[in-house]
């Protein structure tokens, strides 16, 4: 059955920044606990549907990662109450899926039982770690090892003779030498990691190479690269000769081992096995304002600057590169909806103090969107946004008023232009937070700075601070 699978996505990319001290950071936030919220008040779970940093896989719909915090006190998550877990999940080679080629010292899956078995078989198995995609190694979900690559279904790599191709981790891949003329047509490879050859196979255009290690973090024969020989050709005028691979799979031979009663973080292990994994906190963790509580690695929780307990969790990613941010999944079977907010996807504009956002996309006629018809109609796709209120710090902190601001009506939900003012308007475009000027929606300006309560800016007679479009200067009267 093909299923309709549908994915929001935002992609931003990440560049080295050029000082040290201005690193800029990617946050992918989860859907936020508010006590006062009668929506989300219950909000305890999250996984990779409501939690879009956890790992997830749309073409299969699959993933593996849950974080659940019990009994919520106060301002406190006790000692074991925070747990996170993941468990393996079956994926086809797509050499299997594309040719029906089996993989040597591979798994086969039963869907019944939820079972892998070692034999030559079209499977493997991976799951999500702390957001980030693994190999269980032979099925073991305490044994990973990172997919460094997966071409697709439609990539190709052409290799010319004496030509090497990087995989990844120090691990090449040469065409040593190319026969066309012998039926079928063969290639001398040799794959080498870090210089040193690990094997040297004649393969055969229209096979499968597989390269085992016989013992990798003790476990016996497991395959670590793949590729099928696509083509062995002559190129124009006899010039040259080229083997083509495709869907090529390698992980990498640096295995990392759960084991019972080790430490990640704040995290410790409770449960270590062939299908699961879980853990759990070692210690209490205190939900302060204004706070950012490391769990392991870039799993964070994120807690606002107000009375009222508002938290998400959240991936706070600082390496440079293309990180895709995603919504929640619509999947004909099991996710139906085709509403997004800042909720469901975390690109959209959200200010956790205040619980505030503004935007939603929607596709309407979700009944008529299914496998057979993926067509979405003139009109039909709705991206709206609105104002929402907003106090200047200024008054939260001091009292004071600032001159033809706005006041607000929480009852009216309007605004009224005053001689002095406590509040301005707000709301999210397309991502990014805007000033409704004078409280109108559509006139937009981009909120350039706004100092944090706790934040200083010192100028001494004669200093210029550059605000961004503006600059303000201490001159001497």
């Amino acid at each position: 059955m093909n299923k309709l699978f549908l994915g929001l996505i935002f992609l931003l990319i990440m560049t080295t920044p050029s000082m040290a001290a201005n690193v800029p950071k990617v946050e992918i936030h989860g859907v936020v606990y508010d006590e006062k919220s009668n929506i989300y008040n219950k909000t305890s779970t999250w996984d990779a549907q409501n939690f879009t940093g956890f790992w997830y896989s749309i073409h299969g719909g699959k993933s593996s990662e849950t974080l659940k915090i019990e009994n919520i006190n106060i301002r406190s998550i006790d000692k074991e109450n925070l747990k996170y877990s993941t468990s393996r999940t079956d994926q086809k080679y797509i050499v299997f899926i594309e040719k029906g080629k089996k993989v040597e010292n591979a798994l086969d899956f039963d869907n019944v039982t939820k079972k892998f078995n070692k034999t030559n078989g079209g499977y493997y198995a991976r799951l999500g770690w702390f957001g980030d995609l693994y190999v269980a190694l032979n099925g073991k979900s305490n044994k990973l090892s990172k997919l460094l690559l997966e071409q697709k279904k439609d990539q190709k790599k052409t290799l010319k003779l004496g030509e090497s191709w990087n995989l990844g981790e120090g691990f090449n891949i040469t065409a040593v030498s190319l026969d066309t003329k012998t039926n079928p047509r063969q290639a001398l490879l040799n794959l080498t990691k870090n210089d040193r050859t690990l094997d040297n196979k004649v393969v055969y255009e229209g096979d499968v190479y597989t390269y085992v290690v016989k013992n990798l973090q003790g476990e016996s024969d497991v395959p670590i690269f793949v590729t099928y020989i696509e083509s062995i050709f002559t190129g124009a005028e006899g010039a040259a000769t080229f083997v083509q691979l495709r869907y090529t799979w390698l992980i990498s031979d640096n295995v990392t081992e759960i084991k019972l009663d080790d430490k990640f973080g704040e995290l410790e292990v409770k449960e270590s096995n062939e299908e699961r994994l879980i853990l759990s906190n070692d210690g209490g963790i205190s939900l302060s304002l204004n706070a950012v509580k490391p769990i392991y690695n870039d799993l964070k929780i994120r807690v606002a600057d107000h009375v009222d307990l508002r938290f998400y969790p959240i991936l706070e990613k600082t390496i440079p590169g293309k990180y895709e941010i995603r919504g929640g999944v619509y999947d004909e079977i099991k996710y139906k909806s085709l509403v997004w907010d800042a909720q469901r996807f975390p690109a959209f504009w959200y200010a956790l103090p205040g619980g505030k956002s503004s935007e939603t996309l929607e596709i309407e006629n979700v009944n008529i969107l299914n496998s057979t018809n993926r067509v979405i109609d003139k009109e039909k796709l709705i991206y709206s946004t609105i104002k929402v209120d907003r106090k200047y710090d200024v008054f939260i902190e001091k009292g004071k008023k600032v001159d033809n601001a706005l006041e607000y009506n929480s009852t009216t939900k309007t605004f009224v232009k005053a001689n002095q003012g406590s509040y301005y308007a707000r709301l999210g475009w397309f991502g990014n937070v805007y000033v409704a000027v004078n409280g109108k929606s559509n006139k937009l300006s981009k909120l350039i700075l706004e100092q944090k309560k706790e934040e200083k800016k010192l100028l001494k007679i004669g200093d210029s601070w550059d605000l961004g479009e503006l600059n303000l200067t201490v001159q001497n009267r």
